[in-house]
């Protein structure tokens, strides 16, 4: 019966509880997702995906905000791969979008930072000073002081040296006092780059008695650079019994060490050295005009360097001791010279001793080995090589070559630079023959090197032909010697190939002696006196007027070497010190030049282009990609027998003791005189 009554109870059914009622997430909430992912991806460094992320989340439906935050995102994405201008982009798209200052604020830091790393400078500073005079935009300390010295940087950047301290006073009352010494020493580093007027006003600014310090220090810097030593002295000395001051003495007593210096010296003067006695007098004056007319002395400048001058006699012994005269007695600056090997060589010694910056135009190898107070403003052999070989071989496609060389150090150096250079870049010299430099009859030199048949006579367009299994024929002489040499080749057939010279072939006298034969040359050389342009045009007539004809390559260099130190000795922020003149020789990049652009390469070597010259008509003219061979023919051209004998010429000196063939050999000085 119980069971009975109790049969329906547990046969009753449970309660109906209602189902969950399930929903589909909202876009934002998708978007908020895919940013979560691209954030996750991006903590991580994996920045090509964390960009996938956010560009995904861009394409959604996505509120004000969430776009906001993807494009931020984007863009530091962006940066971590390397794509910092389009990163850029975007924040600058984020920015233009509307007022959002929680990602305005960063963003606008962000973008500040990859202009001033982009060289847009103006549009940093804009945005900077924007963000720090913007009421809705009023950042923290924290970014206020990123504001302030990101700009700070910029202003700097752009040789505002008296407004970017301003902005560095200003992180004054936002920076821990164990960081203050590191704001002053950055502070007397930056104000020290004003001009003292602009730094005395900014003393009245600092409350810091440190700061102050820091910019008392940058006013005895800005003192002793605008040449007022005894201003300077006397700001080093109040800061020595300055408490204030201690954590900058290493500074003030470097200083005053450099003050030591600057009495040494006279800011103006600049020193050469060159042959003006002996046989090499014609040489020497050249340049010396040359020189003369870089520092503004003979054009009507202003006049405001100083020249010491001294005779080299082509003497190394001679040549130190007038360097030692120069840096001791004259207090010269910086010296330019000497041009022969040795003196040059000897020289550059005696200039890295006494600590002063020197500039040889000598083509001599190895004379900046001397130390880091040793310039060069001359081409190399190996420089000269290489551009043929650019010529040649990467642009024409020549692959087999030949030499025809002097037994000499200069025809024997030029063929082994050749050989390796030709070898490096995947070709080969087939045949390199040297003759004797004092033979005029080059026939046998000739037949060896064409493979001439038996019996073979020369001049006769009906006659049996050379074997040349060479594209182009590589000739390193003098200009006597060549003016010799081509019309031979073309008698005995080998003609109708380039002919690579090196720059003793820019000569006139060549193309007297053989110009007809020469249209498919290719001749490298720095200084182009027909170049129109009005730095070359101004200079040629200048030295035209001065000395009555037009200036060769070695007094293009003369006047280079010139040119540069007139403008750093002229400049806004003339160096007062020897070893200030060095640091900034150092940096010289892209001045102009008559041999154009000049910039000096980490071994001090000044670096300018190598353009390619050929012969058209009575003429040099340059090469510019053009050019096609132009068939010489062997008509009317005399035997060799009937070829005169070359004359005799004076040679710029040589090095003594020249070393066996080797790469540096080829420096040895050319037979014959620049043109």
């Amino acid at each position: 019966m119980a069971a009975a009554i109790l049969l329906p109870l547990g046969c009753a059914k449970e309660p109906l509880t209602p189902a969950p009622v399930l929903t589909r997430p909202t876009p934002a909430d998708e978007t908020q997702a895919v940013l979560r992912l691209g954030q996750e991806r991006l903590a991580r460094g994996q920045h090509h995906e964390a960009a996938d992320a956010f560009r995904a989340a861009l394409k959604m439906r996505s509120t004000p905000a969430q776009v906001a935050e993807a494009r931020l995102g984007l863009a530091k994405a962006l940066i971590g791969a390397g794509e910092k201008a389009l990163a850029l982009a975007q924040l600058q798209e984020l920015l233009a979008s509307g007022p959002l200052p929680a990602a305005q604020l960063e963003a606008g830091l962000l973008a500040a930072r990859l202009e001033r790393d982009q060289n847009q400078l103006g549009a940093a500073e804009t945005r900077l000073r924007t963000l720090l005079a913007s009421p809705t935009l009023m950042p923290g300390p924290q970014e206020r002081r990123q504001a302030l010295g990101l700009l700070a940087e910029v202003l700097q950047t752009q040789g505002q040296h008296a407004a970017a301290a301003a902005y560095l006073l200003r992180l004054a009352p936002d920076t821990p006092p164990d960081q203050l010494t590191a704001l002053g020493l950055r502070l007397a580093e930056v104000a020290g780059q004003a001009p003292s007027r602009q730094v005395e006003p900014l003393l009245n600014q600092a409350a810091d008695a440190s700061l102050r310090a820091a910019l008392a220090l940058a006013l005895a810097q800005a003192h002793l650079r605008e040449g007022r030593a005894e201003q300077a002295e006397a700001g080093l000395n109040s800061l020595r019994q300055t408490p204030a001051a201690q954590p900058y003495l290493p500074r003030v007593e470097a200083l005053a060490q450099e003050l030591g210096q600057a009495r040494q010296v006279r800011a103006s003067a600049v020193g050469v050295i060159l042959p003006l006695s002996g046989p090499y007098e014609s040489h020497g004056r050249n340049v010396l005009a040359a020189v003369e007319l870089g520092l503004g002395l003979l054009s009507g400048g202003d006049q405001a360097s100083v020249l010491f001058i001294e005779d080299s006699g082509n003497d190394p012994r001679q040549a130190v001791e007038a360097l030692t005269r120069l840096a001791g007695e004259r207090k010269v600056m910086a010296v330019i010279g000497p041009l022969d090997s040795a003196s040059a060589l000897a020289t550059a010694r005696q200039a890295q001793a006494l600590k002063v910056p020197l500039i040889t135009p000598s083509v001599v190898e190895g004379a900046t080995k001397a130390g880091d107070y040793v310039f060069q403003n001359f081409f190399s052999p190996a420089d000269q090589v290489a551009a043929l070989l650019d010529e040649a071989m990467d642009r024409r496609g020549l692959k087999r070559l030949a030499v025809l060389a002097p037994r000499t150090a200069y025809g024997q150096g030029f063929a082994k630079l050749f050989d390796a250079g030709v070898l490096a870049r995947g070709g080969q010299v087939v045949r390199t023959v040297f003759y004797d430099p004092n033979q005029t009859d080059f026939s046998t030199d000739i037949r060896q090197l064409g493979h001439l048949p038996p019996g073979y006579r020369g001049g006769r367009g009906d006659g049996p032909k050379p074997t040349m299994d060479f594209d182009a024929l590589f000739i390193p002489d003098n200009v006597e010697r060549v003016g010799l040499i081509v019309p031979q080749l073309v008698y005995h057939d080998v003609a109708g190939l380039p002919l690579l010279g090196t720059s003793l072939w820019h000569n006139p006298k060549l193309v007297e002696m053989a110009g007809r034969f020469l249209h498919n040359a290719i001749i490298p050389d720095a200084f182009d006196a027909s170049d129109p342009s009005p730095l070359v045009a101004g200079f040629v007539g200048q030295f035209r007027q001065a000395m009555g004809r037009d200036p060769n390559v070695i007094d293009a260099h003369g006047y280079d070497a010139a040119l540069i130190l007139r403008g750093i000795l002229q400049g806004p922020q003339p160096p007062r010190t020897r070893q200030g003149m060095r640091d900034v020789l150092a940096e010289i990049k892209d001045v102009p030049g008559v041999c154009g652009p000049l910039s000096v390469s980490p071994d001090r070597r000044i670096k300018k282009p190598l353009p390619l010259f050929t012969v058209r008509g009575e003429a040099f003219r340059r090469l510019d990609g053009s050019e096609t061979l132009v068939p010489v023919e062997p008509s009317s051209i005399p035997s060799p027998s009937l070829v005169p004998a070359a004359t005799s010429v004076t040679p710029m000196p040589a090095a003594p003791a020249l070393p066996p063939p080797a790469p540096s050999a080829a420096t040895g000085a050319p037979a014959s005189p620049p043109r």
